[in-house]
């Protein structure tokens, strides 16, 4: 893995340089006063100045300014992709046809045994790196399991099965799941169909702190565009929630899975080359809206 992939682990905000502002290239146009969210930014004799104190680092001020004025110090861990093509040197997808992709869009549960290429993992990370979190905390921590999966879902699969079997147990909404359990440990027992990551090459998990209430929705936010870029790069992904609810049970899984002790997770998805091509959108209700 590269770089990038490799240095995941601490983004927080807590552990960034400050702004700074190049007074001899500030015009003093205001563009990027009137883009902080923060209100943190403000005129003094013509040139824009930060109060650092409640910058949350977001980067639209470094963003929006024409004269490259504001920039970002180099901290361990922090990194300012310069390089990358935005609307003034890309072009967006086409709203028509992006919209049909998401139609298209399935949960893949049949797999090729094709290993996935280290530079369209880093790509998968990337997006998910890029995706926006609570505050510009920038907390999802990314675990990409493959050597261990076999001791994952082996976990996994025997500690629902255990869940399933003990009948005093308050599954609350998850008691439609008792037999799908049973029957996901005989066959994986039998050896006839992996019912958990579905004989996927890799299994990503989003992870961040126990105390961190956004976890979800971050972690969230990140995995839908994750999955997009995989998609994009002719894998499929599918969403595994039964792992979230294994670790809930049995907490020795977070440990097989490399969560520290402090961390939760927050979305697991399998990804590999689909082994299956679909020649339909996926059926949808109308959409419920409310207009007020």
């Amino acid at each position: 893995m590269g770089k990038t992939v490799t240095n995941w682990i601490k983004r927080g905000r807590n552990n960034m340089a400050n702004m700074t502002v190049n007074k001899g290239n500030c015009i003093g146009c205001g563009l990027c006063v009137r883009d902080c969210l923060r209100n943190t930014i403000f005129m003094r004799e013509g040139k824009a100045e930060i109060d650092v104190s409640g910058c949350i680092k977001c980067g639209h001020c470094i963003a929006v300014c024409p004269q490259d004025a504001v920039s970002l110090g180099s901290i361990e861990n922090m990194q300012w992709d310069s390089d990358v093509s935005g609307p003034k040197r890309g072009s967006a997808p086409e709203a028509e046809a992006f919209l049909d992709f998401l139609k298209f869009r399935r949960s893949i549960r049949q797999y090729k045994k094709h290993e996935i290429e280290p530079e369209k993992m880093e790509a998968i990370i990337e997006a998910g790196r890029y995706s926006p979190t609570a505050g510009n905390r920038q907390k999802n921590r990314f675990i990409i399991l493959k050597e261990n999966i076999e001791q994952v879902r082996k976990a996994a699969i025997e500690t629902l099965l255990h869940a399933a079997a003990d009948e005093s147990k308050d599954l609350g909404e998850r008691e439609i799941y008792r037999k799908s359990w049973t029957r996901m440990y005989d066959d994986y027992a039998a050896g006839r169909r992996d019912g958990l990551f579905f004989n996927a090459p890799a299994v990503i998990l989003i992870v961040s702190d126990e105390n961190n209430h956004y976890a979800e929705i971050d972690g969230g936010i990140a995995a839908s565009r994750m999955e997009l870029q995989a998609n994009a790069l002719g894998l499929g992904v599918c969403y595994i929630g039964f792992l979230n609810t294994a670790m809930e049970f049995d907490g020795r899984i977070k440990e097989m899975a490399g969560l520290k002790e402090e961390e939760k997770l927050a979305v697991a998805f399998v990804t590999g080359y689909p082994d299956v091509e679909y020649q339909r959108p996926v059926p949808r209700k109308p959409a419920n809206v409310r207009k007020l």
